[in-house]
């Protein structure tokens, strides 16, 4: 399957998973008494108990799906020779500059635009103060028993729901963007079918935060820190996200340097 067939269909797959866990929590909420229907931030994907292993599977898989959108684009441009086309056109290190920030784009909108609508239709069909929430507290007491100053943002949660949850969506599509780029640098080095390198970077990718999670915290897997509520270090999260860019930027260079000197195969 190439690139360009997998953006809409992947595309698609989120925009399913975003509706579909919207209608579900509509669905369990349907005849509910007002006193038991949760706020608008609290029934979007990213926190609704009964759609969060959605979330968690989706996070645990990023790593496969966010690459599969348009990371292989470089690899699919050499295999039909129209990187040639291109090059009459442009330079080599501009070319390779636009895919990094083509494929980055992309990914990213790819994740932002399905959750964000998601929760543009819970802010449209709940209430944005709920009566009832997931840590059975009354509203009046929420802010003072269950705040959490290890948990990510927890403070702005309590203060800006609707920011917290944005910052989430943001930091989502961040990752899948970084996992994806990171792909992108992985097919520029090696030269390997599409399923060797979307299985090979999901697998060290799992393998890696596994070794994370038995030889340090549980906090460290960029899972668990992606999930709105868990106790970890935003500082932490911004770290996977910078070295996960910056592999791919020393994979662009290593490739145009090696186009450079003359040793491109």
């Amino acid at each position: 399957m190439s690139a360009n067939n997998c953006v809409p269909n992947f595309v698609f797959l989120f925009f399913l998973l975003s509706i579909g866990s919207f209608l579900f929590a509509c669905y369990r909420s349907f005849g509910s008494d007002l006193m038991h229907i949760r706020s608008a931030y609290e029934m979007s994907l990213l926190q609704y108990t009964s759609t969060k292993t959605i979330l968690i599977i989706e996070l645990i898989l990023l790593p496969l799906l966010a690459p599969i959108i348009y990371s292989d684009s470089f690899y699919s441009d050499l295999r039909t020779g129209i990187y040639k086309n291109v090059l009459t056109r442009t330079g080599f290190r501009s070319y390779l500059w636009a895919k990094e920030i083509v494929i980055f784009l992309a990914t990213f909108l790819t994740i932002f635009i399905p959750l964000l609508i998601n929760q543009l239709l819970c802010l449209i069909t709940f209430p944005q103060t709920g009566y009832d929430n997931r840590f059975n507290l009354p509203p009046y007491d929420i802010g003072f028993q269950n705040y959490d100053s290890e948990a990510i943002l927890d403070l702005l949660r309590l203060e800006h729901p609707m920011l917290y949850n944005l910052a989430f969506i943001i930091l989502i599509s961040l990752m899948a963007a970084a996992f994806a780029v990171f792909t992108y640098g992985v097919f520029l080095i090696i030269r390997k079918s599409r399923f060797i390198i979307f299985a090979g970077v999901f697998l060290f990718m799992t393998l890696f935060s596994l070794l994370l999670t038995s030889f340090g915290s549980y906090r460290w897997s960029f899972s668990h820190l992606l999930v709105p509520g868990n106790k970890g270090s935003l500082v932490l999260l911004g770290a996977w996200i910078f070295v996960l860019i910056l592999c791919s930027l020393i994979a662009l260079y290593l490739r145009r340097r090696r186009h450079d000197i003359g040793l491109e195969e």
